[in-house]
């Protein structure tokens, strides 16, 4: 019985005409498949949960003491794409959407934590010291990229992938790619999102 209706929100998974389709028959398979009850324990051998979960209480404290040089100083320490494994790609295998809750509690406070920062008064963060601790974040961060690869039976892929992105406000700035990727990446560069 699980099995059939597992198959079928598969099925609504692959034939999912939007993210927000996708997303909702992702999160519904994870209920049924008890890949919620995994999300849910923070403790795992792919990822330094003690550290994740050290960091999340630390940027929680200094957020409700309004401490925002003490929020850059931990971001500073450790703002980077796979700090504790965060970036291990066998954490996504076990769930069709998300991962540990934890990790999503992660990011969501290093979001909060850049947002206070970015709204704290002149008083307690000057200007010239916000702009070059956003300037050495994002230095240290990275920036994504949307890499769409070659092959022309991939182009109408990529356009579909494309206006998945778009219509979520997720395009990236940069957008690479090769053959039938390139074509696209080239479409998709030239023009604003009203086009």
């Amino acid at each position: 019985m699980i099995n059939s209706k597992l198959g079928q929100i598969e099925d609504a998974i692959t034939n999912a005409t939007s993210y927000a389709e996708y997303h909702e028959a992702s999160m519904l398979h994870d209920t049924i498949s008890g890949a919620d009850d995994w999300k849910a324990i923070d403790k795992s051998h792919l990822y330094d949960y003690q550290l994740i979960q050290k960091r999340v209480t630390r940027m929680k404290l200094a957020r409700s003491k309004e401490d925002a040089a003490g929020l850059m100083s931990i971001l500073h320490e450790g703002i980077h794409g796979n700090l504790g494994s965060l970036a291990n790609p066998e954490l996504g295998k076990h769930c069709k959407a998300g991962s540990k809750i934890l990790i999503q509690d992660f990011f969501e406070e290093v979001c909060k934590a850049l947002e206070f920062i970015y709204n704290a008064n002149e008083e307690d963060v000057d200007f010239y010291e916000k702009l070059s601790f956003f300037d050495e974040t994002t230095h240290a961060y990275g920036q994504s990229c949307l890499m769409l690869s070659g092959g022309a039976g991939l182009g109408f892929s990529h356009v579909g992938v494309v206006l998945a992105l778009l219509k979520e406000d997720l395009i990236p700035e940069v957008i690479s790619g090769a053959s039938a990727g390139a074509v696209i990446a080239a479409m998709v560069g030239t023009r604003n999102k009203q086009e």
